[in-house]
């Protein structure tokens, strides 16, 4: 249980910059990552 709770939490620490870029610039971060999204399908 607490191994589950320390790794949501790096997570969340990997995360917070990802969600913080996308709400400050969201649309410009969103077309970019539509495109690298479909370069790798």
């Amino acid at each position: 249980m607490l191994l589950l709770f320390s790794s949501l939490m790096n997570f969340y620490q990997l995360l917070r910059p990802v969600i913080l870029v996308y709400k400050s610039n969201h649309n410009t971060r969103l077309h970019a990552l539509l495109s690298t999204f479909h370069r790798f399908l």
